[in-house]
């Protein structure tokens, strides 16, 4: 193709690029046509989108008083601003912008005041579109991710994300006989907290399907007794690619010295306790008790019967509510997972590591979990400031360090 043929194929791509967007001719796609005689938009039309935003103008207003803040200072109005410019003063804007209290928009809202913005541009037939050109696509992605940052934190019309349960709520948890072995309640709470923290399972549907086979008693070298955890299909992992299993099986040793809360002492009660027969690879693991609270003596604990999904999935829910925990934290059975996996990360534990026991496919499903604990937040503090020496992060190989109990 000549230089001239090529020429005349860009003409129509630069034409689209450069014309003047208004309220009656959307900006048209790469490949549409452009009538370069369409007529301009009328007094009438004009003054119609006027009123049509006459509802619109705190948005603006909100954006003006961000332009003449210290950090931006700009006189200028948002329409005689360069896209290169605009950009990076939008970037801030969004990752910025709060409700005059203090709190922050829904999601919605920050899409709604870039159509605000957008709405302004066009009626002062600004040439780029902050929704659709190129030049704005930083502004896009910003939006995009305080978008999900502020669903993850609740906002949107949406229930409460869970939060990870504390250490200090897990020690509530075991003082108010939540967890133990002295009732068949308390043997089932306890059995899917552990298999939650050191299995990685995930709060609900994978405890229902676990079987008694996918747990095995073993012992290690040392003599010490262990519980491992064979992974049968998940979320993740349906079972239609053989290969994709579990590098390490997740295991969960004995605690000889606190009997009370060791696993593998609760996991024998909970084999002895169970119906006679019902013992089998693919029995449920997680069966119904036969009253609530201390049976009678000589009555049976269990049932002959699976728990119902809706009894396993409301288990942190009820727990809480029982051990009298503050009402105001969002505890569900997610908190024991986000738990496990901030627990670990609190103790610098590498993510490569905590995908081994969380059973995560990559790093960033594992990093999405965790956040910043005080403790590390002052350590980096004190690093910024040169008042102590780095941390000792573990870098070490994966089967070379010892991962800590999740308790």
């Amino acid at each position: 193709m000549s230089k001239k043929d090529q020429v005349k194929k860009m003409l129509p791509w630069v034409k689209r690029q450069h014309r003047p967007l208004t309220a009656t001719a959307p900006r048209p796609g790469l490949h549409d046509h452009v009538d370069l005689c369409q007529s301009p938009m009328t007094m009438s039309e004009e003054q119609s989108k006027l009123n049509k935003t006459k509802t619109q103008p705190r948005k603006l207003r909100l954006l003006g008083q961000f332009l003449k803040t210290p950090e931006i200072n700009e006189a200028r109005e948002i329409h005689e601003i360069p896209p290169n410019e605009l950009e990076t003063i939008l970037c801030k804007f969004f990752i910025s912008v709060r409700k005059p209290s203090g709190d922050d928009y829904e999601p919605t809202s920050l899409r709604s005041m870039l159509s605000s913005f957008e709405r302004h541009l066009k009626r002062h037939k600004y040439m780029y579109s902050l929704i659709s050109s190129i030049e704005f696509n930083e502004v896009r992605e910003t939006i995009k991710a305080k978008q999900k940052k502020l669903k993850k934190d609740g906002k949107g019309n949406l229930p409460r994300t869970a939060e990870a349960a504390t250490d200090e709520e897990i020690e509530i948890l075991w003082e108010s006989g939540q967890f133990g072995s002295h009732s068949p309640e308390a043997i089932i709470n306890t059995m899917w907290f552990y298999n939650t923290v050191h299995f990685g399972l995930r709060g609900n549907t994978e405890h229902r399907n676990m079987c008694w086979g996918d747990v095995s008693l073993c012992t290690d070298s040392s003599g010490r007794e262990y519980l491992e955890f064979s992974e049968r299909q998940i979320k993740i992992r349906t079972g239609e690619n053989p290969r994709d299993t579990r590098k390490v099986k997740p295991k969960m040793w004995d605690i000889p010295a606190n009997p009370r809360r060791c696993p593998v002492a609760i996991f024998k009660k909970y084999l002895s306790l169970r119906p006679a027969g019902y013992t089998n690879s693919d029995d449920p693991y997680y069966i119904a008790t036969h009253s609530r609270g201390l049976p009678r003596p000589g009555e049976q604990w269990f049932r002959h019967q699976p728990i119902g999904i809706n009894k396993i999935g409301s288990l942190m829910k009820n727990m809480a509510t029982a051990a009298n925990l503050p009402p105001n934290k969002c505890l569900t059975n997610h908190s024991a997972r986000k738990h496990l996996i901030q627990k670990l990360s609190d103790q610098n534990i590498p993510p490569t590591q905590i995908m081994q026991i969380s059973g995560h496919r990559n790093i960033q499903s594992v990093n999405a979990y965790s956040t910043i604990s005080e403790n590390q937040h002052r350590e980096i503090s004190g690093i910024l400031n040169n008042q102590v020496a780095t941390p000792n992060y573990s870098t070490s190989n994966p089967c070379q360090t010892s991962i800590p109990s999740v308790m």
